[in-house]
């Protein structure tokens, strides 16, 4: 039999993972795929989880330093109401068509905050934050060369605007250019060298090529000037895992943990750490934690079913890996793992129909040598 650890690369982005799958295989007696890292966003209505949501939106580029304040009012229709009637007494207001663009897009109504944003620039040609908050609304819709345009834009009109290079680097980076993302960075990091965002998001993007030393002075720096980034951590600690340090992925998984205690990815992540430092007992209990907070974390129970698998609990691991389904019905390593654990048990009929699932998804999915892995146990069973 083969065995293949997936290490995969997570981006703790509010609206963007990067997966890269390195297999490795190996001779063994038993067969599992172990942790995939994907990233699922937190929810929760607790202040901590609150502030990630909040840091998360800095990060992104979702949110403005400036508009922090506003969006913790909470009374969005109240303030609609109120710039509405700004608008009404004073019908070339560009400044309150923006701001009730801001309220609009907190709302979730893109196309509403767009035409303010429009109305705002057709008022007002130099109004640079319109032009940025209209990019963050084209980016939320997908529009990644729209936003890239109005970004552009504001910088034109405000070359020292770091927060417009910070956001088109991160639309730069959605369209996986990350040259052009990272070099945006560096202008926002020259611009405003205590832009802790910046660093941050530069230090994604040096993860995604793999420029984990980069990636980790980033972090770092963002952390030295926000010492409570619970992300930046988290990250960070996401680097340490691939760079084999797991001592410095723990410490910095529980970091975040202490500055966030709900958050849940920490959690996972933790678990997978323990997990590769053969400490079950922790990596199952922080697995555990990690479904407390987020009970729809599929992952964890996957990462949970493969610790229990390799304590040969294979109850409690076909329990896990059959929730794990439940949660995401085309988890083909799930599949493939809890088809492994019925083998274990000698039932053939159940591990043939799993590994056949598998299989079909890791054709659906594109996964050639999964696939004719998952063909090689069926021969083996049949």
């Amino acid at each position: 039999m083969k065995i293949k650890q997936l290490f995969l690369l997570s981006v703790s982005i509010s609206i963007l993972a990067l997966i890269v799958g390195m297999p490795l295989k190996q001779q063994a007696a038993k067969v599992n795929r172990q942790n995939p890292q994907i990233v699922s966003q937190v929810l929760s209505t607790n202040s901590a989880a609150k502030q990630e949501r909040v840091d998360e939106q800095v990060n992104s580029g979702l949110i403005s330093a400036d508009e922090l304040l506003y969006s913790d009012q909470g009374n969005l229709d109240v303030a609609i109401a109120d710039y509405t009637e700004d608008i009404r007494l004073n019908p070339d207001d560009a400044n309150a068509y923006n701001n009730r663009g801001i309220a609009y897009r907190h709302q979730g109504n893109l196309d509403k905050a767009i035409a303010d944003y429009s109305e705002a620039i057709r008022l007002n040609p130099e109004l640079a934050n319109a032009y940025n908050n209209r990019g963050i609304a084209y980016r939320q819709q997908g529009n990644l060369d729209g936003a890239i345009a109005d970004y552009t834009e504001a910088i034109r009109i405000n070359p020292e605007d770091a927060t417009a290079y910070n956001n088109r680097g991160i639309a730069y980076r959605q369209q996986r250019n990350l040259d052009d993302a990272i070099a945006d960075y560096t202008e926002a990091i020259r611009i405003n060298p205590e832009f802790d965002s910046a660093y941050y998001n530069r230090g994604i993007a040096y993860r995604q090529q793999r420029n984990l030393d980069g990636a980790i002075a980033d972090y770092t720096e963002a952390i030295r000037i926000n010492p409570n980034y619970a992300t930046a951590y988290y990250n960070r600690g996401n680097a340490y895992r691939q760079q084999t340090n797991l001592d410095g992925a723990i410490e910095d998984y529980t970091e975040a943990i202490r500055i966030n205690p709900d958050y849940a990815n920490a959690y996972y992540h933790r678990g997978i750490a323990y997990s590769d430092g053969r400490n079950l007992y922790k990596a199952i209990a922080d697995y555990t934690e990690a479904i407390r907070l987020n009970p729809e974390l599929a992952n964890a129970y996957y990462g949970r079913g493969n610790a229990y698998s390799s304590q040969e609990n294979l109850d409690k691991a076909i329990s896990d890996y059959t929730e794990a389904i439940r949660i995401n019905p085309n988890y083909a390593n799930a599949y493939y793992n809890l088809g492994n654990a019925y083998s274990q048990q000698e039932n053939i009929d159940l591990a043939l129909e799993n590994f056949q699932k598998a299989a079909e998804l890791y054709r659906q999915q594109g996964k050639q040598a999964d696939y004719q892995d998952a063909l090689e146990r069926i021969r083996e069973l049949e």
